[in-house]
């Protein structure tokens, strides 16, 4: 019959198993000088930890589709560096900012759209020398109940629930990047007709296979 002790091991492992595990942000190394690529306007350059690279850049001439800044993700194949993954354009954003997070040799890239302010992040996971995109988080943050849209990512957390389930929430929190604040809530559809002023915890966004997002 076990103890009262080793039941009590048992019940703390189980209860471990089924806590999300939590991706933290790093910041991979980031060149002074960017690659080139034929054809494109390369904006920033990172080294991954595997010895690939992720670039972030546009179509150094116009093209009618198709258009605006995108990630790439380049790996070496034969003693040379090859494109092995490239996302879709985002259009007039201003910028495609990626924020880096990992757990357990995953990686997880979220890159924030925008112009004069947020429309919200692109996910993208990378795992054994493969890309993908997750799906796009339309959503961005108020602070202080001000009209004004801002970045998503500093209250932004990520969570593994289980195998192949990953979590996107947002934190409820006195502070933003660091500033105390009165309060903090979502824009859902951020600068759209239907843009929707709602609770910061309201909302979540999961991937298992498929993007959605969950009402909580």
């Amino acid at each position: 019959m076990p103890t009262v002790k080793t039941t009590l091991l048992m019940l703390i492992t189980l209860i471990g198993h089924f806590l999300p595990e939590k991706y933290e942000p790093f910041e991979p190394i980031r060149y002074a000088e960017n690659l080139t690529l034929d054809g494109y306007d390369i904006r920033s350059t990172h080294k991954m930890p595997d010895g690939s690279y992720v670039l972030i850049g546009q179509p150094d001439s116009f093209v009618s589709t198709n258009q605006g800044l995108r990630l790439f993700h380049l790996v070496e194949k034969n003693s040379r560096y090859v494109v092995n993954y490239v996302s879709a354009g985002v259009g007039e954003s201003f910028m495609y900012r990626p924020t880096f997070y990992r757990k357990d040799g995953r990686t997880i890239i979220v890159c924030e759209m925008g112009t004069e302010y947020s429309w919200g992040a692109d996910a993208f996971l990378m795992e054994n020398g493969e890309m993908q995109k997750l799906g796009t988080m339309d959503v961005a943050a108020c602070i202080n109940h001000e009209e004004q849209q801002e970045s998503p990512i500093p209250i932004l957390r990520i969570e593994e629930l289980e195998e192949e389930v990953i979590r996107f929430s947002f934190i409820n929190s006195r502070y933003y990047a660091g500033m105390r604040v009165s309060g903090i809530s979502l824009f859902l559809h951020p600068g759209h007709a239907k843009e929707e002023d709602i609770g910061v915890s309201s909302i979540h966004y999961e991937w298992d296979g498929s993007w959605r997002i969950r009402r909580n």
